[in-house]
């Protein structure tokens, strides 16, 4: 949900940030989710956890998806999810065609939570954008391969932004 909020706050504070990095999320709709973030059991825990890790990546224990149906049933999630009208309001689709920073998308070539057509449909709507993919990861590189997600953001910092397309 960074890269969402972060998308809007360049467009409405486009004078406060020179340069965006989005981390397997953005601000357009994700028509392409098969998978519920609010788990009523521990089934559906494990089917989102298979979602966002990479399938060679080790699974959580049992008490740890129980825990997750716990947590994310009254926690931000459900907030969220009960509110889904109203952020609704809040995605760019159609919109990113002046979007006033140029963008670094990185993502989990892994990601089935939000996959990887999304950051390509991202990156050809922005004007400045560059997709960096992170093989055999999934939704949260700063989680699953920190190593390799490291190595990509140096890289990203050594070339400077992307360029502006419309230029």
């Amino acid at each position: 949900m960074g890269a969402w909020i972060a998308m809007l706050y360049a467009c409405k504070h486009p004078e406060r940030v020179s340069r965006l990095l989005l981390i397997d999320g953005g601000a357009l709709k994700n028509d392409q989710a098969f998978v519920t973030l609010l788990p009523k059991n521990r089934e559906e825990a494990r089917l989102a956890f298979d979602a966002i890790l990479d399938p060679a990546s080790p699974r959580p224990p049992a008490f740890v998806l129980d825990d997750l149906v716990r947590v994310t049933n009254s926690g931000t999630m459900a907030r969220l999810m009960a509110s889904i009208v109203e952020a609704a309001n809040y995605v760019l689709d159609g919109k990113l065609g002046d979007f006033p920073v140029p963008v670094d998308i990185v993502w989990g070539a892994s990601d089935r939570l939000v996959p990887l057509d999304y950051a390509r449909k991202l990156e050809a709507q922005l004007p400045a954008a560059r997709l960096t993919v992170i093989e055999r990861c999934g939704h949260a590189p700063q989680l699953e391969c920190p190593g390799k997600l490291i190595q990509a953001l140096l890289s990203l910092f050594a070339e400077g932004p992307p360029p502006n397309r419309k230029l």
